[in-house]
């Protein structure tokens, strides 16, 4: 890194402007760098002896990087470094994802919950150091399922096209829910930039297909919010019949999330951006079962309220879920609608003849 810093400072004068954004971007990612494993030297109890930092994504939660860390003695910790997001105060994300974490402990881990490790500053913003854990979401999930189906219908017409996505699964597991797709997209970013460059390509070849999604004749130019329209509208598209789990997948699913919900909503624990976000639901594979990893606990509260004459809840203004005095919102358990229409369902049986 310090042969980059010295190497641009000799020829900036030569240096084109994306280059120096690029080149500017590094030397940011270096200084971040060294913060942080100065940060986490200082907060960690054993002693460092390499770290790794991966930049991941950057979305409404702010800034997040994958770091691995190497003690002294030999034991790694794999973490998200998550910068405080922009709208909401760093301290009361952390605090509520702890209240998730405490409340899954308590319930043995059947909703597994990442545990928060560290709270850093620097020059760059604050930090929270979270436990990474390796799944997918439900977002990333269905967007492999679509892309299948995609690649079924126009394999033959477009032979070359989907080889160049690269993420072909040649090593698919049936029992293991991250490795059963045709398609392999480790991330939402990836799925969701693959999944553009296969409407977009098929939108090239104006395929009459898509048009009942952009619900305009001829090429368009598809865009974040015309993409965004576009998926939902696939979402929504009960034709293409997108399935993931199967029954006995969904109902122990089911079983876990309704039961640990239940015994956070007792204790006023609300998440608010899971019954109708899939990027905020994980699944990893856990022996021979599926088990759910709920992430991003931004919009979180814990719901305060009064009790007014007649003895019926009302909420405190400005403590109710989007801070009103009065208000109603959908529950957290709605998500169990969502994976329940990704389920395939058992063939219903002919009734049986009656023997007389």
């Amino acid at each position: 890194m310090k042969n980059i810093k010295n190497n641009a400072q000799e020829s900036k004068e030569n240096i084109s402007p994306q280059a120096a954004s690029n080149l500017k971007d590094i030397l940011a990612e270096r200084d971040l760098f060294w913060e942080l494993w100065e940060q986490l030297y200082m907060q960690a109890k054993e002693k460092i002896e390499t770290m790794d930092m991966e930049y991941i994504w950057e979305g409404k939660e702010g800034i997040v990087h994958k770091i691995e860390v190497t003690f002294q003695d030999k034991t790694t910790k794999k973490l998200l470094a998550v910068k405080r997001r922009f709208d909401n105060t760093l301290k009361n994300e952390i605090d509520i994802q702890r209240k998730f974490f405490d409340q899954s402990k308590k319930n043995k881990d059947i909703i597994k919950i990442p545990k928060v490790f560290w709270e850093i500053s620097t020059n760059k913003g604050e930090y929270f150091l979270m436990e990474y854990i390796e799944g997918k979401t439900l977002f990333t999930l269905k967007m492999e399922k679509i892309a299948e189906y995609f690649y079924k219908k126009f394999q033959n017409k477009y032979p070359d096209f989907f080889w160049n996505i690269k993420t072909l699964n040649i090593q698919k597991d049936e029992n293991d829910i991250n490795k059963r797709q045709m398609f392999n997209f480790w991330s939402d970013e990836e799925a969701r930039n693959n999944m553009f460059k296969i409407l977009s390509f098929l939108n090239d070849k104006q395929e009459p297909f898509l048009k009942k999604y952009t619900n305009t004749p001829g090429i368009v130019l598809i865009d974040k919010n015309m993409f965004d329209t576009i998926i939902a509208k696939i979402y929504n598209d009960a034709d293409m019949d997108i399935k993931i789990f199967n029954q006995k997948e969904w109902w122990k699913i089911q079983d876990k999330l309704k039961e640990f919900l239940y015994q956070c909503h007792k204790q006023w624990l609300f998440h608010r951006d899971i019954w109708g976000n899939p990027t905020n639901i994980m699944f990893i594979q856990k022996s021979d079962e599926i088990q759910p990893v709920i992430i991003d606990f931004g919009q979180g509260t814990i719901i305060k309220y009064n009790l007014n004459m007649e003895g019926k809840q009302e909420y405190e203004r400005g403590d109710g879920p989007y801070g009103d005095e009065h208000e109603t919102f959908i529950p957290d358990t709605d998500i169990c609608h969502i994976i329940n229409s990704l389920t395939i369902k058992p063939p219903k049986r002919e009734p049986r003849e009656l023997r007389i």
